[in-house]
């Protein structure tokens, strides 16, 4: 991790894209570099915190604050953990660019979802026609599904939540549902920050290219590769503390 830490320092300081560079003022080591926040993504071009062309997925990414973009290669979003790989994803997600994006993660598993439609009674007669076997969802549009998963006579073999953050007391109500149910903690300008199994108490596991720092009581996540706009100490606003092991992390409510 610490070299491919200091690799992906080297690379962005290099690169002629400065937006890092000019934040960092001439700071190279990573403890004492200044963490990245959502207001700056908000507030610089995606032209101008571009660091690789590859062919990728432009998203609108819409915040109380307003609308940003953010773009991911194909490649990076096939190397986020979004699901499990099933025969018969379906994906169901309220913001459509956020559905677009886990539609392209399951092609390049190989696997060719289902998209549902806005309407829950019409994904849900889609759902059963095509007899998926797992679901990509997040907490809001999930419950919308819940008289379909009710009305199924087998649970899913997997369902996947995605968010910023999650209720697992109302989120409870899932659990006959699914033989696998996953917490995706992430943004949609960062990606997959840590994965954890619904329970009372989730203890998030971060990708195996992301790096967790606890600053004043905030999560602070690094991912080591070298993304479109790459993620470099982004201060995520959330509350956690580290588990036993000093990797894994639970968020405060």
């Amino acid at each position: 991790m610490e070299l491919q830490l200091q690799t992906l320092i080297d690379t962005v300081a290099r690169h002629t894209t400065g937006w890092y560079v000019a934040r960092w003022s001439g700071v190279r080591e990573y403890s004492e570099l200044p963490t990245t926040t959502r207001q700056d993504f908000l507030t610089t071009p995606l032209s101008k915190r571009r660091y690789k062309d590859e062919r990728a997925l432009v998203k609108i990414v819409h915040t109380p604050e307003g609308p940003f973009l953010s773009e991911w290669a194909f490649t990076d979003i096939a190397a986020e953990p979004w699901g499990i790989v099933t025969d018969r994803p379906m994906v169901y997600l309220t913001d459509p660019h956020s559905a677009i994006e886990k539609s392209m993660w399951c092609y390049e598993q190989n696997r060719v979802p289902l998209i549902g439609e806005k309407s829950a009674d019409i994904a849900s007669i889609a759902a059963k026609k095509y007899d998926i076997d797992s679901l990509i969802a997040d907490p809001g549009s999930v419950m919308r599904m819940l008289p379909y998963l009710k009305s199924r006579t087998n649970p899913l073999k997997a369902l996947t939540l995605v968010g910023e953050s999650f209720d697992v007391a109302d989120l409870g109500v899932l659990r006959p549902y699914a033989e696998e149910i996953r917490l995706v903690l992430a943004f949609p300008e960062t990606g997959v920050l840590g994965v954890a199994a619904l329970s009372e108490m989730p203890v998030f596991v971060a990708p195996e290219n992301t790096l967790v720092e606890i600053v004043d009581g905030e999560l602070v996540f690094t991912k080591v590769t070298l993304l479109s706009t790459p993620v470099i100490r982004y201060g995520s606003t959330l509350r956690g503390s580290f588990a036993k092991d000093g990797r894994s992390f639970t968020i405060q409510p």
